[in-house]
Order: structure tokens, then C-alpha cells, then sequence
């Protein structure tokens, strides 16, 4: 890129943007990219200009009858109409604000000497506040939710209450403090408003004031490259509000993608395992590696058996030497902790699927109305249908139970004629509360040991316990993993297109990205209950950066058999 658009001004938005993601500002203020336009921004500026008229005393009859529904509530806090015209929608300007605070202009490298901030105040007037009148400046905002409003406190430092608050004190050189307000409406359920407010004195402006010329000086600087790979980005930003619109612009010079942390640690790895092979063994930085903690973990136990070294520059180690690995060290647990044979003396198999093995298990699929499913991924009515369950039993039913007479049915273990499903179930859930274990071979019985509790860990590896459920890495990264390492995007990509066949919109598009934290853990809530949204031994890797992370972790949390929480 040759040259960048020209830059004219500054603003409380921009200054905003700048901050959470100098390239995001960048894309648009420099290079020229458009944001999209959103259902929610569209509503926002009708909402405003619904207040417009009606400050000025004009009719609403020809304006957005949603918007004005949306406003109404708000007429309260509003003075009566109609107001003086200069008191309405003013713009404001800050043409020399950094001659307090430095002996060069802002712009100096500029075509204009200095870049001024503008805005454009909604309403300011006289009220009575504490039996005096103070200068104040209302902002309108749309909210669809209480919880996205700003306390009190957070308006003191915002970045809009402190340019609108200097414009008002170099206005008005007499006045040592003035009243910054937002009147929020909100845009879902029953219209309502109210107001949040913060005074603000001329010492606090100043005082704060000049951490926003600074960041002017950066965005002088970071305006000038011409290349967007040279500018500062924010990995952790990618996710906002559904989506930064310029995220396919950044991939496309390298950029990190919204699993910025999952990159990263990708990254690293990658380059550790390209790196020359060390002769320590100890990690560099004196703490020791996930391997060699496993490493000492086993031997503490007894195993002394070494781990295999994975192959050079690859990440995860051979899936089928991995799986191979994990069952030997899981038979051998069982032989030292259960000295009874696995076979009774008949010969016939305790466990067929276990012998089976972990890759055939998952290989097993069935039919259903001409479609082909796996055994591992079919759903709770699949199944039923499936295994023939009548339809007054199939409430009671559990999906894991399910997979499990399935896997036995096509492995041979069909039941015996004239026994229903729902009545093997009963049989193996008796089986296996009972557990009778087989006769041992005639010898002398020993006196029996006082009955000790399993442990939920099996030893050797993380992998297994994950076979009876999943594992959750929560701002952490499997280093070595057999199974399939999942990111939060991809487990929740059947939510997102569920909400935008309902919405008939994109997901990015439906009002605020965060506003539909709820609504999307409600659905994940679902999907997962139904089954089959995630496998057991799969590894979910969510970052908590991600503006919907928190509820969305409640819910994979459920039926998960560890989680690991890191940073």
C-alpha cells in the first residue's frame, strides 16, 4: 500500500479503537476499510435521531416507530421541548490540545499543523443537581441489556466524559466542575430507560487528559506506516462484538487468527521441536517440561517404564504408537490393582469392546433412515431408533448407556432372544453395580486387604482418564495429545449456525457479539445435553480472551473428566 486516506481528525470512538487494536483502527482510519453495517448500530442512530426531534419539538409521525417506542421511556430525564437549537447535536473541538503538554504539535508530520479531536455533544444544559445548576452534558446510548451499562465510576475515566468534559471547561473558563451523563433506552424486552451520571471537576480532567494526547501521539506514528504488517495489533481483540470485519485481512498478511493464544503456543512448540536437540534434559528455564513432571509422577508410583521420545520436528506423537502406549499402561494398572484374571475360566470375554481397541470402537457406525453415523457421534433419538427402544422408555435412557449397547450389538453381543434393549440395559446396570468377580484359580486364599479407594487419575498419561469424557484447557495447550485438540470456534460452530438460520443474519451481525453470550450458552446447553458435540479423549482448548468464553466453559464443563487451567 503506496499511501494511506487522508487523516482529518480524532474522536472519542477512534481513540477507543486505537487502544483495544492499533491495526483495527489502522484498517479503517489509514487503509480505508469500511466497517459493515450492524442491525444494532442502525438502531442506535435511529434511537438518536427520534431524540433530535423530539428535543427540538418536532413530529415523530414519519420516523422509525420501533425507535421511537425504544425512546419514549427516556422523555423523564429529558428537559421539555422544545430546546434551544444550540443546545442539540453541537459539535465540539479541540483544535490545540497539545500545546499544555509538549513543545511539538501533534501533527507535525502531518498536512495540518494539528489533528484535532471532534465529537458531537447530544444535549447540553442547565440542571439542578444538590440545589445547584451545573453544567450538563448528556450522551443517549441503546443498550439491550442493564449489565452493558457504565457505573458511575468507569464514566469518570471514560474517554468520551473527558474530551467532552475539557471542551466544556475551555467553553466555559468559570466553571470548576460539570455533570457528564448517559441516558441509556433499552432495545429488548419492555421499553425502559434510566440514567447514569458522574461529576466531573477541571483538576480530574486535566489530571487524565494527558494519557489521551499520548495515545494521539501513537496514532500519529502508527498512522504514518503504510504497511499494515509494521502496525501493532491485538490478537485477544479478534473476537470482539462477533468479529473484527478486518480479521480475513490480517490472515492474509500473517496475522494471528482469533485463537491468537492457541497460535502462539503453536508457534513455540513448533520452533522448539525444528531447534537443535538439547544435551540437558532440564527445561532452560529451570522448570520442568510436562514430560518430565508425568515422568516423575510415574516412577513416584512405581512405573519405571520410559516414555518413548516423540519423533523430531513433529508435535503430537504417532496417534497409533500413542494409543498403543496408553493401553498397555492401562492393562497394566488393572493387572496391579484387580490381581484377578480379566477372562473367567470359561474362556468367554469380560470386555469385547475394550479389546477391540479405542480406533475400532470409534470406527463403528449404524444406519438410520439411510443415513450413516458413527456410533460415537449418532444422537439420543439415532439410537433409540436404532436399537428399537420403545417410546415410553427412551426418556430414561442415557445417551452414554446407548452408545454402549450399540457398540455391544455390533460387536456380537446381541442379547439374548426376546430380551428387549431397555431390559439388557436393566440386566447390565445390575451387572455393574454387582460385579461379581470370577472364581480365582484353587489355591490358599489370603486374608483380604482392607478394600482401598480407586484413584480418579490413571497413571501415565492424562489421555486416559479423557476416554470418559473430554478435557477442557482453559487459557493452557496440550503439548502431546493423542486425540483430536479442539478450539472453542470450532466446538461451537453448530451453535452459531443454528442462531443465524434462526436470525436470518450472520452471527456478527446479531446486535452485540456479547449480548448473545446467554442465548448461544443456552443453545451449546442443548446440543451438548443431546450428545455427540464433543468425543470422549477429545481436548478442548478455550481462551478466556474470547468475549464469550466464561458461560460457554460452564457448559463444556459438564461430563468433562478434568480440566486444566493455566497463565
Amino acid at each position: 500500500m503506496s499511501s494511506n486516506k487522508p487523516w482529518t481528525h480524532a474522536s472519542a470512538s477512534q481513540i477507543e479503537r486505537f487502544r483495544r487494536c492499533a491495526r483495527k483502527w489502522w484498517w479503517k482510519y489509514a487503509a480505508g476499510f469500511k466497517d459493515p453495517k450492524s442491525p444494532a448500530t442502525e438502531l442506535g442512530k435511529a434511537v438518536h435521531d427520534v431524540a433530535e426531534h423530539w428535543l427540538r419539538g418536532e413530529d415523530l409521525d414519519g420516523l422509525d416507530q420501533r425507535a421511537v417506542r425504544i425512546f419514549l421511556p427516556g422523555r423523564p430525564y429529558l428537559p421539555e421541548p422544545p430546546v434551544d437549537p444550540d443546545d442539540v447535536e453541537q459539535w465540539i473541538g479541540l483544535p490545540d490540545i497539545c500545546e499544555p503538554f509538549g513543545d511539538n504539535p501533534l501533527g507535525q508530520a502531518l498536512d495540518t499543523p494539528v489533528i484535532p479531536i471532534v465529537g458531537r455533544v447530544d444535549l447540553v444544559e442547565q440542571r439542578e443537581v444538590k440545589r445547584a445548576r451545573v453544567v450538563t452534558i448528556t450522551d443517549h446510548k441503546t443498550t439491550s441489556s442493564e449489565r452493558y451499562g457504565r457505573t458511575e465510576e468507569q464514566l469518570k475515566t471514560n474517554i468520551q466524559a473527558l474530551i467532552y468534559g475539557r471542551a466544556a471547561f475551555e467553553a466555559l473558563p468559570n466553571e470548576l466542575v460539570v455533570r457528564f451523563r448517559h441516558v441509556y433506552y433499552l432495545t429488548r424486552g419492555p421499553a425502559r430507560s434510566w440514567e447514569v451520571g458522574a461529576m466531573l471537576h477541571r483538576a480530574h480532567v486535566d489530571k487524565h487528559f494527558g494519557g489521551i494526547v499520548e495515545t494521539l501521539r501513537e496514532m500519529r506514528d502508527v498512522y504514518q506506516e503504510t504497511e499494515a504488517a509494521k502496525t501493532p495489533h491485538n490478537p485477544t481483540a479478534c473476537g470482539d462484538y462477533g468479529g473484527c470485519p478486518f480479521r480475513g485481512n490480517c490472515r492474509l498478511i500473517g496475522g494471528s487468527s482469533p485463537m491468537g493464544l492457541l497460535s502462539r503456543k503453536k508457534k513455540q512448540v513448533e520452533s522448539k521441536a525444528d531447534a537443535p536437540a538439547q544435551t540437558s534434559t532440564t527445561a532452560p528455564t529451570g522448570r520442568m517440561t510436562l514430560q518430565e513432571r508425568m515422568a516423575a509422577k510415574a516412577a513416584a508410583q512405581g512405573d519405571t517404564s520410559p516414555e518413548p521420545a516423540p519423533a523430531q520436528g513433529s508435535l503430537l506423537p504417532d496417534p497409533g504408537e500413542a494409543a498403543e502406549r496408553v493401553k498397555q499402561k492401562a492393562t497394566t494398572h488393572t493387572a496391579e490393582r484387580d490381581p484377578v484374571p480379566p477372562n473367567p475360566p470359561d474362556g468367554t470375554k469380560r470386555n469385547v469392546i475394550g479389546d477391540v481397541g479405542e480406533a475400532a470402537r470409534k470406527a463403528l457406525t449404524i444406519e438410520v433412515d439411510g443415513e450413516t453415523v458413527k456410533v460415537s457421534k449418532a444422537k439420543k433419538v439415532q439410537l433409540c431408533e436404532w436399537l428399537d427402544i420403545p417410546e415410553g422408555k427412551r426418556s430414561k435412557m442415557r445417551v452414554k448407556r446407548l452408545k454402549a449397547m450399540a457398540e455391544a450389538k455390533l460387536l456380537g453381543e446381541d442379547p439374548a432372544d426376546g430380551e428387549a434393549p431397555a431390559e439388557m440395559q436393566q440386566k447390565a446396570d445390575a451387572e455393574h453395580a454387582a460385579d461379581p468377580a470370577p472364581a480365582p484359580d484353587p489355591a490358599p486364599a489370603p486374608d483380604p486387604a482392607p478394600e482401598k479407594p480407586q484413584k480418579r487419575l490413571a497413571p501415565g498419561s492424562l489421555y486416559v482418564e479423557a476416554l470418559q469424557g473430554h478435557a477442557l484447557f482453559v487459557d493452557a495447550v496440550p503439548l502431546e495429545w493423542p486425540g483430536k485438540v479442539r478450539t472453542l470456534n470450532d466446538v461451537i460452530a453448530p451453535v452459531i449456525a443454528e442462531i443465524e438460520k434462526r436470525d436470518g443474519v450472520p452471527y456478527y451481525a446479531c446486535d452485540k457479539y456479547k449480548e448473545k453470550a446467554k442465548e448461544a450458552a443456552g443453545v451449546l446447553a442443548d446440543v451438548h445435553r443431546e450428545g455427540g458435540l464433543v468425543e470422549p479423549g477429545d481436548a478442548i482448548v478455550i481462551d478466556s480472551n474470547h468475549p464469550i468464553a466464561a458461560m460457554l466453559a460452564d457448559v463444556l464443563a459438564r461430563g468433562a473428566a478434568f480440566v486444566v487451567r493455566g497463565f
